[in-house]
């Protein structure tokens, strides 16, 4: 097995801490270590998205994988815009077999810094967006489990009125 492949982390506390920034002048050894082992981990599990905190570093870099090998990192990301507000259905490699609803937006805009230390931006949409938004909060340290909703095989049996009626109670309890 690769070195670089890491253990998920599903500690829950662990996973609650908000992550620091990283500097890609000063830390650049831990930055290529924290980008090696966040696509070695993700190609072992077959993942399309995975954050440094997910796998042991408390520092704001996630990774996303577009198609089957396009792999791209992202360092202290923001979202900068976002429009297209609805809800969403979820997993999380931190959180095994559970589903959640939660609120998301279909389109963003996003700023990060490159691994080279260039300051880009990106539009976002779809399920690349939702992937984006979801790794941020990993950032920020809150979970899918935090804000989302947890969801069953009752729900996938329900009738459109009835998750509209679900859905329509969980939005009026969000702050």
């Amino acid at each position: 097995m690769d070195k670089n492949v890491k253990q998920i982390i599903t500690d829950i506390d662990k996973l609650s801490e908000f992550s620091d920034t990283i500097d890609t002048r000063k830390e650049g050894k831990l930055l290529q270590d924290i980008v090696l082992s966040l696509k070695a981990t993700m190609r072992e599990n077959n993942l399309v998205s995975l954050t440094a905190p997910q796998i042991g570093y408390n520092k704001r870099v996630i990774c996303l994988r577009f198609g089957e090998r396009d792999y791209r990192t992202f360092v202290n990301p923001v979202i900068e815009n976002n429009t297209g507000f609805h809800f969403a259905k979820e997993t999380c490699s931190s959180l095994e077999g559970k589903r959640y609803v939660i609120p998301r937006f279909g389109n963003i805009k996003g700023f990060f810094t490159t691994p080279m230390g260039k300051v880009e931006a990106i539009k976002l949409s779809g399920m690349a967006a939702l992937r984006f938004q979801h790794c941020i909060d990993h950032l920020n340290g809150m979970l899918t489990s935090d804000i989302g909703l947890e969801i069953d095989d009752l729900w996938d049996n329900a009738t459109e009125d009835e998750r509209a009626e679900v859905l329509r109670m969980y939005a009026e309890s969000l702050d």
